[in-house]
């Protein structure tokens, strides 16, 4: 089960709050290192899960989305508990949702037939005293083991080579589309001493998603930053193509159309955006540009068309890959 789907970003039904379900615990429960969704709790003395539900899963993320001909949804933080595994929604499942600032516990019958955009038809208020208890005692449980939890240390990381790359050179690769020159030292620091540099700014890095040192951290950081500008954006090689196209019209400041949908339902981000990109020459006269991170994720930006070929000359430069969509 991936996530939990309401039409609007509302609360449908009563807010609960009391000493074991409200914000804090669980923003504890969300928020936690502590690996949750591999734990499964114990049946009682009975043998049985008549006390507290068998497992929980946690969505982590609230996001608006488009889902195209399906609809727009809000998916919010929540956290499922259920007893049986048996389909993709559960036959019988609970959730608490975070709205704003309140929570609220729903229910849903799932099922083999089921898919993901019914379940914002089907949860339905929960009153039922001993399904309270029983989910109050299942936090209290995964609680207890949160507050238990050490982290394992991580072994310390080799040391990382560098990579030297030339400021002037990169203060242009910046400039060329839109972003700011002074970002070109920093990133040209941390391409040649990636380990040095991430254990002195550790704080400010991990703010950016880079929990890590690696030889292409300045190319994560460098799209990161474009990214806050609203220059680029960065998105999952299997991404949909309603968030896809949402992050290009983010961009661009341009609607585009929602053509292709259905046939892009299995594709990848590539493909998708190799498709966008035709109504992005055609409307705006400019280009979808990638840069190669070396991660599983697509950071894409725009370009004037006869601006990409210089782009990607300087980037060659700095063995940047600056590439257009696959197809």
């Amino acid at each position: 089960m991936a996530r939990i789907y309401y039409k609007e970003e509302k609360i449908y039904g009563q807010p609960i709050e009391n000493a074991i379900i409200n914000l804090k615990n669980f923003s504890v429960l969300i928020e936690t290192p502590a690996p949750l969704s591999s734990m499964m709790l114990a049946p009682n003395e009975s043998g049985n899960y008549s006390d507290w539900f068998r497992e929980m899963q946690r969505c982590t993320r609230a996001q608006h989305w488009d889902a195209g001909k399906e609809g727009h949804f809000y998916l919010p933080k929540a956290l499922i508990f259920f007893d049986r595994n048996d389909y993709v929604f559960p036959s019988q499942f609970y959730f608490i949702a975070q709205i704003d600032e309140q929570l609220e516990i729903r229910s849903v019958k799932g099922g083999e037939n089921v898919e993901w955009f019914h379940i914002s038809d089907l949860h339905q208020s929960v009153d039922d005293e001993s399904i309270i208890r029983k989910i109050e005692n299942s936090m209290l449980s995964f609680l207890e083991f949160v507050k238990e939890y050490k982290a394992p240390e991580k072994p310390k990381a080799p040391r990382i080579e560098g990579v030297r790359l030339n400021v002037e050179t990169m203060k242009k690769f910046i400039f060329q589309f839109g972003g700011n020159e002074h970002h070109a030292q920093q990133i040209v620091e941390m391409a040649g001493t990636p380990s040095d540099y991430f254990e002195a700014n550790k704080e400010r890095l991990i703010k950016h998603q880079i929990l890590d040192p690696s030889k292409n951290m300045y190319l994560l950081y460098l799209v990161s930053m474009l990214a806050e500008n609203g220059i680029m954006a960065t998105v999952d090689w299997k991404e949909e193509y309603s968030n896809v196209l949402f992050a290009l019209n983010k961009i661009s400041g341009f609607e585009f159309e929602n053509v292709d949908s259905d046939k892009y339902k299995r594709s990848t981000a590539g493909k998708i955006l190799s498709q966008l990109n035709r109504q992005v020459e055609k409307k705006l006269n400019k280009t979808i540009f990638c840069i190669d991170t070396g991660s599983d994720s697509y950071s894409f930006g725009l370009i004037e068309k006869n601006r990409f070929k210089a782009l990607k000359k300087t980037g060659k430069e700095l063995q940047i890959n600056v590439h257009q969509p696959k197809k």
